[in-house]
Protein backbone atom coordinates (compact mmCIF):
# COMPACT_ATOMS: atom_id res chain seq x y z
CA UNK A 1 0.00 0.00 0.00
CA UNK A 2 1.19 3.74 -1.03
CA UNK A 3 2.29 6.32 1.52
CA UNK A 4 -0.76 8.68 2.68
CA UNK A 5 -0.36 11.99 1.06
CA UNK A 6 -2.53 13.86 3.08
CA UNK A 7 0.01 14.64 5.79
CA UNK A 8 -2.39 17.53 7.69
CA UNK A 9 0.21 19.89 10.26
CA UNK A 10 -1.58 20.64 12.85
CA UNK A 11 0.38 24.29 13.59
CA UNK A 12 2.43 25.75 10.94
CA UNK A 13 5.44 28.40 11.89
CA UNK A 14 4.82 31.83 10.48
CA UNK A 15 8.00 31.67 8.66
CA UNK A 16 9.33 30.85 5.08
CA UNK A 17 7.86 27.66 3.53
CA UNK A 18 9.68 25.90 0.40
CA UNK A 19 7.36 24.53 -1.74
CA UNK A 20 8.95 22.20 -4.26
CA UNK A 21 7.86 21.58 -7.79
CA UNK A 22 9.00 18.12 -8.67
CA UNK A 23 8.13 15.04 -10.58
CA UNK A 24 6.19 12.08 -7.85
CA UNK A 25 5.67 8.24 -8.15
CA UNK A 26 1.98 6.73 -7.60
CA UNK A 27 0.39 4.11 -8.28
CA UNK A 28 -3.18 3.32 -10.35
CA UNK A 29 -4.21 0.04 -11.02
CA UNK A 30 -1.64 -1.66 -9.15
CA UNK A 31 0.85 -0.11 -11.74
CA UNK A 32 3.96 2.76 -11.21
CA UNK A 33 3.60 5.65 -12.69
CA UNK A 34 5.11 9.51 -12.85
CA UNK A 35 3.31 12.20 -12.83
CA UNK A 36 3.73 16.42 -11.38
CA UNK A 37 3.35 17.76 -7.45
CA UNK A 38 3.72 19.75 -5.11
CA UNK A 39 5.62 19.28 -1.93
CA UNK A 40 6.81 20.98 1.27
CA UNK A 41 10.10 18.93 2.41
CA UNK A 42 8.81 17.29 5.01
CA UNK A 43 6.54 15.82 2.80
CA UNK A 44 3.62 17.90 2.98
CA UNK A 45 1.19 17.72 0.36
CA UNK A 46 0.91 21.28 -0.14
CA UNK A 47 0.55 24.29 2.30
CA UNK A 48 -2.00 24.83 5.09
CA UNK A 49 -1.31 28.26 7.01
CA UNK A 50 -3.45 29.94 9.75
CA UNK A 51 -5.41 32.97 9.50
CA UNK A 52 -3.09 36.27 10.26
CA UNK A 53 0.05 33.66 9.35
CA UNK A 54 1.83 35.71 6.17
CA UNK A 55 1.79 33.87 2.56
CA UNK A 56 5.82 33.52 2.96
CA UNK A 57 7.00 30.66 0.34
CA UNK A 58 10.06 29.77 -1.66
CA UNK A 59 8.66 28.05 -5.12
CA UNK A 60 11.27 25.71 -6.49
CA UNK A 61 11.31 24.34 -9.85
CA UNK A 62 12.86 20.85 -9.64
CA UNK A 63 11.05 19.89 -12.94
CA UNK A 64 13.29 19.95 -16.16
CA UNK A 65 10.79 21.97 -17.84
CA UNK A 66 9.53 25.44 -17.33
CA UNK A 67 6.69 25.65 -14.65
CA UNK A 68 4.34 28.67 -13.14
CA UNK A 69 2.19 28.02 -10.08
CA UNK A 70 -1.22 29.80 -9.49
CA UNK A 71 -3.02 30.48 -6.08
CA UNK A 72 -6.40 29.77 -6.94
CA UNK A 73 -8.73 31.37 -4.81
CA UNK A 74 -5.81 34.08 -2.95
CA UNK A 75 -6.14 38.13 -3.48
CA UNK A 76 -2.35 38.32 -3.44
CA UNK A 77 -0.76 41.21 -5.69
CA UNK A 78 -1.61 40.65 -9.77
CA UNK A 79 2.48 40.36 -10.27
CA UNK A 80 2.33 36.72 -7.98
CA UNK A 81 -0.77 35.24 -9.68
CA UNK A 82 1.01 32.79 -11.23
CA UNK A 83 -0.64 33.17 -14.95
CA UNK A 84 2.46 32.84 -17.51
CA UNK A 85 3.41 35.95 -19.84
CA UNK A 86 0.63 37.88 -18.07
CA UNK A 87 1.42 38.23 -13.99
CA UNK A 88 5.24 36.96 -14.32
CA UNK A 89 7.19 34.71 -16.56
CA UNK A 90 8.23 31.04 -15.61
CA UNK A 91 10.19 29.73 -13.71
CA UNK A 92 12.77 27.99 -15.17
CA UNK A 93 13.96 24.60 -14.68
CA UNK A 94 16.14 23.95 -11.36
CA UNK A 95 15.43 28.13 -10.51
CA UNK A 96 13.06 29.64 -7.72
CA UNK A 97 10.94 32.66 -6.95
CA UNK A 98 9.60 34.27 -3.75
CA UNK A 99 6.37 34.91 -2.84
CA UNK A 100 5.40 36.94 -0.03
CA UNK A 101 1.99 38.76 0.54
CA UNK A 102 -1.17 38.47 3.27
CA UNK A 103 -2.65 35.33 3.29
CA UNK A 104 -6.16 36.28 2.39
CA UNK A 105 -8.95 35.21 2.24
CA UNK A 106 -9.25 32.29 4.35
CA UNK A 107 -10.76 29.17 3.64
CA UNK A 108 -10.19 26.01 1.44
CA UNK A 109 -8.30 26.95 -1.59
CA UNK A 110 -6.08 25.08 -3.94
CA UNK A 111 -2.46 25.48 -6.28
CA UNK A 112 -2.02 24.44 -9.41
CA UNK A 113 -0.13 25.11 -13.01
CA UNK A 114 -1.50 27.39 -15.52
CA UNK A 115 1.81 26.47 -17.90
CA UNK A 116 0.84 23.99 -20.66
CA UNK A 117 -0.79 21.01 -19.64
CA UNK A 118 0.52 20.33 -16.23
CA UNK A 119 -2.30 20.51 -14.37
CA UNK A 120 -3.71 17.69 -16.30
CA UNK A 121 -0.14 15.59 -15.20
CA UNK A 122 -1.55 16.18 -11.73
CA UNK A 123 0.82 19.72 -10.78
CA UNK A 124 -1.53 20.62 -8.30
CA UNK A 125 -1.43 20.85 -4.54
CA UNK A 126 -4.23 22.25 -1.46
CA UNK A 127 -4.22 25.62 -0.31
CA UNK A 128 -5.65 25.98 2.96
CA UNK A 129 -6.16 28.83 5.24
CA UNK A 130 -7.64 28.18 8.35
CA UNK A 131 -9.88 30.98 9.88
CA UNK A 132 -9.68 31.31 13.47
CA UNK A 133 -13.39 29.76 14.11
CA UNK A 134 -11.81 26.53 12.43
CA UNK A 135 -8.84 26.65 14.74
CA UNK A 136 -11.16 26.51 17.36
CA UNK A 137 -13.61 24.37 16.78
CA UNK A 138 -13.33 20.87 18.22
CA UNK A 139 -12.92 18.85 14.62
CA UNK A 140 -10.81 16.98 12.73
CA UNK A 141 -9.87 18.76 9.45
CA UNK A 142 -9.76 16.03 6.47
CA UNK A 143 -8.69 16.97 3.10
CA UNK A 144 -10.02 14.90 -0.23
CA UNK A 145 -8.31 16.12 -2.81
CA UNK A 146 -10.23 14.86 -6.51
CA UNK A 147 -8.01 14.18 -10.00
CA UNK A 148 -8.71 12.58 -12.78
CA UNK A 149 -6.43 10.19 -14.26
CA UNK A 150 -5.53 8.75 -17.87
CA UNK A 151 -2.77 6.26 -19.33
CA UNK A 152 -2.58 8.61 -22.32
CA UNK A 153 -0.79 12.00 -21.94
CA UNK A 154 -2.22 15.01 -21.83
CA UNK A 155 -0.93 16.10 -25.18
CA UNK A 156 -2.95 13.00 -26.94
CA UNK A 157 -6.07 14.11 -25.19
CA UNK A 158 -6.03 17.59 -26.20
CA UNK A 159 -5.30 16.56 -29.92
CA UNK A 160 -8.70 13.97 -29.64
CA UNK A 161 -10.64 16.83 -28.55
CA UNK A 162 -9.62 18.76 -30.86
CA UNK A 163 -10.65 16.27 -33.55
CA UNK A 164 -14.15 17.14 -35.61
CA UNK A 165 -17.42 15.38 -33.64
CA UNK A 166 -19.31 13.53 -36.29
CA UNK A 167 -22.28 15.40 -37.71
CA UNK A 168 -25.85 14.98 -36.64
CA UNK A 169 -27.94 12.75 -38.85
CA UNK A 170 -30.55 14.63 -41.19
CA UNK A 171 -32.56 11.27 -41.43
CA UNK A 172 -33.73 12.06 -37.58
CA UNK A 173 -34.56 14.73 -36.21
CA UNK A 174 -32.61 16.49 -33.58
CA UNK A 175 -34.68 15.76 -31.13
CA UNK A 176 -34.65 11.57 -32.01
CA UNK A 177 -31.10 11.89 -31.99
CA UNK A 178 -30.33 13.61 -28.84
CA UNK A 179 -32.80 10.95 -26.99
CA UNK A 180 -30.92 7.97 -28.58
CA UNK A 181 -27.35 9.65 -27.99
CA UNK A 182 -28.05 10.45 -24.36
CA UNK A 183 -26.76 13.22 -22.30
CA UNK A 184 -22.93 14.46 -23.78
CA UNK A 185 -21.72 14.85 -19.64
CA UNK A 186 -18.07 14.09 -20.26
CA UNK A 187 -15.44 15.15 -23.04
CA UNK A 188 -12.97 12.87 -21.93
CA UNK A 189 -12.89 9.06 -21.21
CA UNK A 190 -10.52 8.88 -18.03
CA UNK A 191 -9.21 5.54 -16.67
CA UNK A 192 -9.53 6.34 -13.03
CA UNK A 193 -10.36 8.64 -10.33
CA UNK A 194 -7.83 9.90 -7.49
CA UNK A 195 -8.57 10.71 -4.32
CA UNK A 196 -5.23 12.00 -2.49
CA UNK A 197 -3.59 10.37 -5.08
CA UNK A 198 -5.07 7.16 -4.77
CA UNK A 199 -7.85 4.87 -6.63
CA UNK A 200 -10.77 3.04 -5.07
CA UNK A 201 -9.17 0.00 -5.16
CA UNK A 202 -6.49 0.65 -2.62
CA UNK A 203 -7.83 3.96 -0.58
CA UNK A 204 -6.47 6.19 1.65
CA UNK A 205 -7.58 4.86 5.36
CA UNK A 206 -7.76 7.99 7.69
CA UNK A 207 -7.62 7.54 11.50
CA UNK A 208 -10.50 9.47 13.34
CA UNK A 209 -12.34 9.57 16.64
CA UNK A 210 -15.36 7.03 17.08
CA UNK A 211 -18.30 9.84 17.59
CA UNK A 212 -15.60 12.55 16.28
CA UNK A 213 -16.45 16.06 14.82
CA UNK A 214 -14.93 16.09 11.25
CA UNK A 215 -14.25 19.11 8.96
CA UNK A 216 -14.17 17.96 5.78
CA UNK A 217 -12.47 20.14 2.68
CA UNK A 218 -13.57 18.48 -0.55
CA UNK A 219 -11.59 19.97 -3.75
CA UNK A 220 -12.29 19.00 -7.03
CA UNK A 221 -9.00 19.33 -8.75
CA UNK A 222 -9.87 17.39 -11.93
CA UNK A 223 -8.58 18.07 -15.30
CA UNK A 224 -12.44 17.92 -17.06
CA UNK A 225 -14.72 15.88 -14.41
CA UNK A 226 -17.23 16.97 -12.02
CA UNK A 227 -18.13 14.46 -9.30
CA UNK A 228 -20.97 14.06 -6.40
CA UNK A 229 -19.59 13.36 -3.13
CA UNK A 230 -21.44 11.02 -1.10
CA UNK A 231 -21.43 10.75 2.43
CA UNK A 232 -23.36 7.46 2.58
CA UNK A 233 -26.08 7.27 5.57
CA UNK A 234 -24.13 10.30 7.44
CA UNK A 235 -25.78 13.34 7.24
CA UNK A 236 -23.29 16.35 6.43
CA UNK A 237 -23.78 19.65 6.56
CA UNK A 238 -22.07 22.07 3.91
CA UNK A 239 -20.71 25.46 5.41
CA UNK A 240 -18.55 27.04 3.23
CA UNK A 241 -18.80 26.57 -0.63
CA UNK A 242 -15.33 27.70 -2.59
CA UNK A 243 -13.61 28.99 0.73
CA UNK A 244 -16.51 30.97 1.51
CA UNK A 245 -19.62 30.75 4.51
CA UNK A 246 -22.99 29.67 3.18
CA UNK A 247 -26.20 29.19 5.01
CA UNK A 248 -25.76 25.70 5.85
CA UNK A 249 -27.23 23.17 4.15
CA UNK A 250 -28.06 19.47 5.14
CA UNK A 251 -27.86 16.74 2.67
CA UNK A 252 -26.12 13.08 2.14
CA UNK A 253 -24.74 14.13 -1.54
CA UNK A 254 -23.15 16.99 -2.73
CA UNK A 255 -22.32 17.81 -6.25
CA UNK A 256 -19.01 19.69 -7.27
CA UNK A 257 -18.21 21.14 -10.49
CA UNK A 258 -14.50 21.34 -11.51
CA UNK A 259 -12.33 23.78 -9.54
CA UNK A 260 -14.93 23.91 -7.22
CA UNK A 261 -14.33 23.72 -3.17
CA UNK A 262 -17.03 22.58 -0.53
CA UNK A 263 -16.41 22.72 3.61
CA UNK A 264 -18.72 19.79 4.72
CA UNK A 265 -19.62 19.10 8.57
CA UNK A 266 -20.70 15.81 9.70
CA UNK A 267 -20.18 13.54 12.99
CA UNK A 268 -18.83 10.22 12.67
CA UNK A 269 -20.98 7.32 13.77
CA UNK A 270 -21.03 6.55 18.32
CA UNK A 271 -21.08 2.72 17.62
CA UNK A 272 -17.49 2.88 16.26
CA UNK A 273 -18.00 2.18 12.85
CA UNK A 274 -15.57 3.27 9.64
CA UNK A 275 -17.41 5.70 6.98
CA UNK A 276 -16.31 5.30 3.22
CA UNK A 277 -16.32 9.03 1.37
CA UNK A 278 -16.77 8.61 -1.60
CA UNK A 279 -16.11 10.51 -5.04
CA UNK A 280 -18.95 9.86 -7.89
CA UNK A 281 -17.84 10.88 -11.51
CA UNK A 282 -20.64 12.51 -13.40
CA UNK A 283 -21.94 10.47 -15.95
CA UNK A 284 -19.62 7.42 -15.15
CA UNK A 285 -19.66 4.43 -12.99
CA UNK A 286 -16.13 5.26 -11.96
CA UNK A 287 -15.43 6.79 -8.64
CA UNK A 288 -12.86 6.95 -6.20
CA UNK A 289 -12.98 7.65 -2.17
CA UNK A 290 -10.99 7.57 1.27
CA UNK A 291 -12.02 5.86 4.02
CA UNK A 292 -12.40 7.55 7.99
CA UNK A 293 -11.98 4.93 10.24
CA UNK A 294 -11.49 4.85 13.88
CA UNK A 295 -8.92 3.62 15.60
CA UNK A 296 -10.49 0.41 17.43
CA UNK A 297 -12.51 -0.19 14.19
CA UNK A 298 -11.98 -3.00 12.00
CA UNK A 299 -11.77 -3.23 8.30
CA UNK A 300 -15.02 -5.43 8.49
CA UNK A 301 -16.99 -2.62 10.49
CA UNK A 302 -16.64 0.00 7.18
CA UNK A 303 -20.04 1.10 7.29
CA UNK A 304 -21.23 1.34 3.49
CA UNK A 305 -25.15 1.41 3.69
Amino acid sequence: MAASVTKVPNVQAASRTVLRVKTRQIEVDGKAVTRYGIEQDDGTFGLFLNEGDPFDVQLVNELNVDTLVHWHGMEEPWQQDGVPYLSAPPIKAGASIDYRFAALPTGTRWMHSHFGLQEQNLLAAPLIIRDKAAQAEDAQEVVLFLEDFAWRTPEEIFEELRKPKPAMSMSKSAGDTAKNAGPDLNDVDYDAYLSNDRTLDDPEIIAVEKGGRIRLRVINASASSEFTVDLGAIQGELVTVDGNPVQPLTAHRFPLAIAERADIMFTMPADGSAVPVLALGEGRKLQSGIILRPKCCRRQDIRND
